[in-house]
């Protein structure tokens, strides 16, 4: 079973490596990511944290499971991208004023000050990140070049990044990086860029981690790491146990409540709703960190097929976001993009408020644009 496992693991991966666009690559790796997670702990190799002290119980079957279904969702998802893995992205970057610019700059960094003293991942920092969020991906939309509104938000994000807000912030410095371009911006790289660029950000993604926790960054920690990073197995074991839970007690189709009346603004719903797949989880059943694998709560409600299921629709997704004609929708591929970690780490319902605002904010710019052509001239 070893070798079998071993040779489906990696067949995903070799199959999304033969895309064209590394934003596919980038999206796909990270829904890859916690599949290995998953074959490592199947095969009872040492991983940190949570799962180390839960072994014993979400071990066997439950182990079992887990992996396949995510096995089969993730493959799912990447044939449902494979339709454009020819194709590179690119989009038209918006045209505004350089003080309209430097604006919306003083905008991003004033949102980022709540992020200072959070964490990510916890319920608090999320609606404190949403604004900045969405102003980060617009400032990405907007630069021409690398002047010096990219050169603010570079720092901006960096700083963010140093001081512990991880989850929002590796794939933004990432678009920062590879995109380019004045009016038509695309991805331009280079293999070293990459290869150099992904071991620094792994290294500080390390030592950010264990700064955080007070622990010493050692070299077998650094090699451990690669296959095993912190906030990866916690959200993991998550989903593990929403395994145990529906082959222990049956289905819970309450946690699918949550999914629609997330859209619905109120105490009840959204993060903290009880519906919420990580609140039912941590108080019908075994406590836990927070988050959780989006798919968590499909296997919560539907079971095995629930994983599959759900990476169906959302390889669906993506794949018309990635290649649509409108302006409009290559902006909200970015800002998908831009939260890949958080919707796969903690589920689809954290994108909700970033779209609505998103989506606001856009459509007031088209209106600005038909009071000032002098201001905003693309269509």
């Amino acid at each position: 079973m070893l070798i079998f496992d071993t040779v489906l693991l990696f067949l995903g991966l070799f199959y999304f490596l033969r895309f064209k666009s590394i934003l596919l690559k980038l999206i796909c790796f990270i829904v890859w990511y916690p599949c290995l997670i998953l074959f490592l702990f199947k095969f009872d190799v040492p991983l940190p944290g949570i799962l180390f002290i839960r072994r014993e119980e979400l071990g066997g079957e439950i182990a079992d499971f887990g992996f396949y279904s995510y096995l089969v969702g993730s493959s799912i998802f990447y044939w449902m991208l494979s339709s454009v893995g020819n194709r590179e992205f690119n989009f038209r970057s918006i045209r505004m004023t350089k003080l309209s610019i430097l604006i919306m700059v003083l905008f991003c960094a004033l949102s980022s000050i709540p992020l200072l003293n959070i964490h990510s991942g916890e319920e608090g920092a999320f609606k404190s990140a949403t604004l900045y969020i969405c102003m980060s991906v617009f400032l990405i939309i907007l630069h021409r070049g690398r002047g010096i509104s990219w050169f603010c938000q570079f720092i901006i994000i960096v700083f963010l990044f140093l001081n512990g807000e991880r989850v929002d912030s590796i794939v933004l410095v990432l678009m920062l990086i590879l995109f380019s371009g004045t009016d038509v911006v695309s991805p331009r790289y280079s293999k070293s860029l990459i290869f150099i660029g992904g071991g620094i950000i792994f290294f500080l993604l390390v030592c950010i981690g264990f700064y955080r926790e007070g622990s010493s960054v050692t070299f077998e920690v650094l090699l451990s790491s690669i296959y095993s990073q912190r906030t990866v197995c916690d959200v993991v074991y998550i989903y593990l146990t929403a395994v145990s839970y529906y082959l222990e007690n049956g289905p819970a189709p309450e946690v699918l409540l949550n999914l629609f009346g997330g859209l619905i603004p109120g105490p009840t719903m959204g993060t903290g709703s009880p519906y919420n797949f990580t609140y039912f989880l941590n108080h019908n059943y075994m406590s836990n960190p927070g988050g959780g694998l989006f798919c968590s709560e499909a296997y919560l409600a539907l079971g095995f097929l629930g994983t599959p299921i759900y990476f169906f629709f959302y390889g669906y997704l993506i794949r018309k976001l990635f290649d649509g004609k409108l302006d409009y929708t290559k902006y909200i591929f970015l800002l998908f993009l831009s939260m890949q970690c958080r919707i796969i780490w903690y589920g689809l319902i954290y994108i909700y408020k970033p779209f609505v605002i998103f989506s606001v904010f856009y459509f007031m710019l088209r209106y600005m644009r038909t009071k000032n052509s002098s201001l905003l001239i693309n269509n």
